[in-house]
């Protein structure tokens, strides 16, 4: 807040997230996996990797959209207690077209800001919904993943040669480990995943209700209490 500069490319940051996000839950079907039956899931597009972890330069993770829902969660905390016309950053000139950019006071900014949590919410509880109901996710994520972590043993542990195991031992055991890894997966996506967004909408519950009060929203409806009982009776009880 000290840093109008770094606030306002905040600011930025999350309406071009947001305006990304939003168009890819339309694309994906998110509305019809909240609303319709499981058999009208459109499960092809499930496209965010389905694992928590972050690594710079790798396609978006569902750990990806939680590092960025809790990050925009922080966010929203410190503006919701700040009065709603304050100015957090003062008038920018903009010498190309010769006029200022306005202040950006507390209301625009927990407006931007909600906005944001709310779709990056959506979209991955929606796509761990349709990655757990994809019946062919095993062959298709678990092996691709397992090719992954073959990659990182080195050539020593494919020496058939040498400790006795040919090829079909290897196919063998590669069978075994994907299937192994899908199991993996799936617990991972079920447990650890559905529990951390889980989190994040139980949180974020309090936070979203203040700020209708600053939008002069309070009728709206709460995304978060929706999307955390989706996720309950749908991913979490079964």
């Amino acid at each position: 807040m000290k840093r109008p500069f770094i606030t306002r490319l905040i600011h930025r940051l999350f309406r071009l997230t947001s305006g990304i996000i939003s168009t890819l839950t339309d694309v994906s079907g998110s509305e019809k996996v909240l609303t319709g039956e499981q058999d009208d899931w459109p499960l092809s597009e499930a496209l965010i990797v389905p694992h928590s972890k972050v690594v710079l330069g790798e396609p978006a993770s569902m750990g990806t959209l939680l590092e960025l829902g809790n990050c925009t969660l922080d966010i929203l905390r410190l503006l919701i207690d700040r009065p709603p016309g304050q100015a957090i950053t003062p008038a920018g000139a903009k010498p190309a077209v010769g006029s200022y950019e306005k202040p950006l006071d507390v209301r625009d900014a927990v407006s931007v800001t909600r906005q944001n949590l709310e779709v990056v919410v959506v979209y991955a509880v929606t796509q761990l919904a349709m990655w757990l109901s994809k019946p062919d996710y095993d062959t298709n994520s678990a092996a691709s993943l397992n090719e992954m972590d073959t990659d990182d043993q080195g050539p020593d542990n494919f020496k058939g040669s040498e400790n006795g195991s040919g090829p079909k031992e290897r196919r063998g055991n590669r069978r075994v480990s994907t299937v192994t890894l899908a199991d993996r997966l799936r617990r991972g996506m079920t447990g650890e995943m559905a529990s951390d967004l889980q989190s994040l909408l139980i949180k974020a519950k309090p936070a979203i209700s203040k700020s209708q009060v600053i939008l002069g929203t309070k009728d709206a409806v709460d995304i978060s209490e929706v999307l955390s009982h989706f996720l309950q009776e749908r991913i979490l009880a079964p």
